[in-house]
């Protein structure tokens, strides 16, 4: 008899691209994407009994813009696959897109409030997940929603490196000073309160935005769909190599994003 669940290092937890879509996975898209009455029906209720319903993922029809509740469900999921992590593989946690709201930067959240607000959300998503401590996590995934644009920032909370993986090109990383800063303060301030024994080097990083060779400049509806599969492919420091199988913009990518809408639902 064994103890606790089976890990193995070669399980597949990635959606495969080259793979073809699959007849179960065109036959759910069809019922997602069909116009019927049933918008309102539940299609996805993880462990804590949030329900998701089908309006939700309609918006994975392609050449639509994602919307926050996609990156929810989407949590959840990339969650419960890391309880089958091979031993070694750092610990990750993606937390919903509500972390902080997205006005966090405005003068009316002080710091007491964007502290208040990051513990509350930070220790339900610790709750639902069975996690003690922020101290046992690796990497934790904030998936941001601004200005209609959607990316993932990741806190190696080991080797202290914050990263912005985003698919836009445009702009520098000044664009992301108004979310990161207070970001990154509550969070220091969640460390501290919870003896976190890395909290004052972290105070001192300076976040990098990741050089990818898939970036883009003209695609502006897909980026919910890069940051899914940047969080599920990610480990930061832990591979020498960033492997997500995106090819460079261009037709042939254009093709991958629309597949993997489909794989993904």
């Amino acid at each position: 008899m064994l103890d606790g669940p089976l890990k193995f290092a070669y399980i597949q937890h990635q959606v495969v691209m080259k793979n073809k879509i699959t007849e179960d996975e065109n036959i759910i898209a069809q019922f997602i994407f069909a116009a019927t009455e049933a918008t309102h029906d539940v299609v996805f209720e993880p462990a804590d009994g949030t329900p998701f319903f089908k309006v939700v993922f309609e918006c994975l029809y392609p050449g639509i813009t994602l919307s926050s509740n996609v990156l929810d469900a989407w949590s959840n999921v990339v969650n419960h696959d890391e309880k089958k992590k091979a031993p070694g593989s750092p610990f990750r946690l993606f937390v919903q897109t509500n972390i902080m709201p997205s006005d966090c930067s405005k003068p009316q959240y002080d710091d007491l409030k964007r502290m208040d607000t990051m513990m509350a959300n930070l220790n339900l998503a610790l709750s639902k997940n069975d996690i003690k401590s922020i101290n046992e996590v690796d990497l934790l995934f904030m998936p941001i929603v601004s200005s209609k644009h959607i990316y993932v920032i990741c806190f190696n909370m080991k080797t202290l490196k914050i990263e912005i993986l985003d698919n836009s090109k445009l702009g520098d990383i000044s664009k992301y000073e108004y979310i990161i800063v207070p970001l990154k303060e509550a969070l220091c301030n969640y460390m501290m309160v919870n003896d976190h024994p890395m909290t004052s080097k972290m105070v001192s990083k300076k976040p990098v935005r990741v050089q990818i060779e898939w970036r883009t400049t003209k695609n502006k509806i897909d980026c919910g769909v890069f940051t899914m599969r940047h969080m599920e492919t990610s480990m930061s420091t832990y591979k020498k190599k960033w492997v997500t199988d995106f090819q460079k913009e261009g037709p042939s990518q254009q093709m991958q994003f629309d597949d993997l809408r489909y794989k993904y639902l």
